[in-house]
Order: structure tokens, then C-alpha cells, then sequence
């Protein structure tokens, strides 16, 4: 996929961050669209369970790039 490095660069920071704030990456969205986000990460203890939790504003994201019909 065309965003997939901005995913490989999120699993780096997450295997060896307990916080990440303002990551900025693309997504495709699921109507064809390319979109910029911001999201805090953080790494959090569910009864017993490691999570990754991710913390997004409404004004965190932009669209960026739409589909041609």
C-alpha cells in the first residue's frame, strides 16, 4: 500500500516508546482518498494487558488527496 511506510515507521516508534506524541502519517481511506493525521500514542496497561492506545483532535486531520472519477 502506498502509506505503508508511515506504518512501518509508527511500529518502530511504538516497539521502543512509551509515548509518541503528534505522529504524523497519510492513510487511504476506504473511498480512495488520502488523508494526513496527528495522533498521540501511548502505551497503557488493560487489566494486566498491554495496549496502544491512539488520541486524535477533529482538527487532526486533513484530506489531502481525493479520488479522480
Amino acid at each position: 500500500r502506498d502509506s505503508m511506510d508511515d506504518y512501518a515507521a509508527l511500529r518502530e516508534l511504538l516497539t521502543r516508546d512509551v509515548y509518541i506524541p503528534k505522529f504524523e502519517y497519510r492513510l487511504r481511506r476506504p473511498d480512495g482518498s488520502m488523508a494526513r493525521y496527528l495522533t498521540d500514542y501511548y502505551t497503557a496497561n488493560y487489566l494486566g494487558v498491554p495496549v496502544r492506545i491512539g488520541v486524535s483532535g477533529l482538527a487532526d486531520w486533513e484530506l489531502i488527496e481525493t479520488l479522480s472519477k
